[in-house]
């Protein structure tokens, strides 16, 4: 008999990853010397944005952010030994899913459902037929690229979990792992069986009866945090997530953002046309809630908060910050008190922001 279990993630026009996820391979690869400066800028994103907890992209840009870190460091295994070698701890989906754990298939089922305040570009499932269980990351798409550091991540990351979850028990003999591609993960990788697979992601068959043992916790605990934002579904939140690490840039046209964003420009305006805005519309919205948190919440020059929000003239950024608010930048600052908010994404959707 065959019992599936499916994370109800639902329908996501826009696969989204939390681009924090990646924190600490980059504090990894500083570590150890490598610098980033260039990838960061190919890609067209900040450490900042990559140390913030709240900012999502869209998935290729995390394969693709993935793959330039493995180039960069001139390790083709780099993302299946962090993966191996992470400290669960600090990986959010582990400490959230651990929590309360009291059993392997309870670990896996409760990994399951964390996993959506991370991501919507992906869909776990746990399948078991007669003697042997199946965990699988399932691609809610198909990448254009091959994933093979994506795919080599989860590989080790799932070995990681299920050695330190089965301690003992744990037999690589048992095990397989299907990948997309070979070349990112060791051939004799630990004495398990591995698999070419194709980019609908990365898969992993163990005994069934390891999900009934007790799950190994440290004695020292986990410490679980559930206070992350989860992705959004809709189109047009997902597009305001996916374009919030960007805004910095002053070129950030409506060309620019819709590939950003994974689309053709001209599907994109008709997607947005028949929601009742537009994605110029949209970019002028996020910067004048980006710029308002930083007014309200920091001690930066006003300078530095339009360069932060794609305005190399402090004029330009000015007469811009007028047109949405009525007042000068140095006005509302001087009008409204900080107040407590979390993150410039949190404040209120008060505008009529113009393009």
């Amino acid at each position: 008999m065959t019992q599936t279990v499916y994370d109800p993630i639902g329908p996501t026009e826009l696969p989204l990853i939390r681009l924090g996820l990646v924190k600490p391979i980059v504090e990894q690869l500083e570590h150890r010397g490598i610098l980033i400066d260039d990838l960061l800028d190919e890609l067209a994103l900040t450490r900042d944005a990559i140390f913030s907890s709240e900012f999502f992209v869209p998935a290729p840009v995390m394969y693709a952010l993935l793959e330039g870190l493995a180039q960069t460091a001139d390790d083709p295994y780099l993302l299946v030994s962090f993966g191996e070698s992470l400290d669960l701890k600090q990986w959010p989906v582990f400490t959230e899913a651990v929590a309360g754990a009291s059993s392997v298939g309870d670990f896996f089922n409760r990994f399951m459902i964390v996993s959506r305040r991370h991501a919507t570009s992906i869909a776990y499932m746990l399948k078991t037929d007669g003697a042997l269980a199946r965990f699988k990351a399932q691609r809610s798409f198909r990448p254009d690229r091959v994933p093979a550091q994506a795919d080599a991540f989860y590989a080790g990351l799932i070995v990681n979990i299920f050695r330190h979850a089965i301690g003992i028990d744990w037999d690589p003999a048992q095990v397989t792992v299907t990948v997309c591609d070979l070349h990112a993960v060791p051939g004799d990788y630990h004495g398990m069986c591995l698999q070419q697979g194709d980019r609908s992601g990365t898969s992993i068959n163990f005994p069934m009866t390891w999900l009934l043992l007790p799950f190994l916790k440290d004695s020292d605990g986990q410490e679980a945090r559930s206070d992350f934002s989860s992705p959004p579904r809709t189109l047009v939140n997902a597009i305001r997530e996916s374009l919030k690490p960007y805004l910095h840039l002053p070129d950030l046209s409506v060309e620019r953002a819709a590939q950003l964003c994974g689309f053709k420009e001209r599907v994109l305006r008709t997607r947005l046309h028949d929601t009742g805005t537009t994605l110029g519309r949209e970019i002028a919205l996020l910067r004048e809630q980006k710029a308002i948190a930083l007014l309200l919440q920091t001690d930066a020059k006003i300078s530095e908060i339009g360069a932060a929000t794609g305005f190399n003239d402090p004029a330009s950024f000015t007469r811009s910050f007028k047109r949405w608010t009525g007042m000068s930048p140095k006005e509302y600052r001087k009008r409204h008190s900080a107040g407590t908010r979390d993150g410039f994404g949190s404040v209120s959707d008060h505008s009529g922001a113009n393009p």
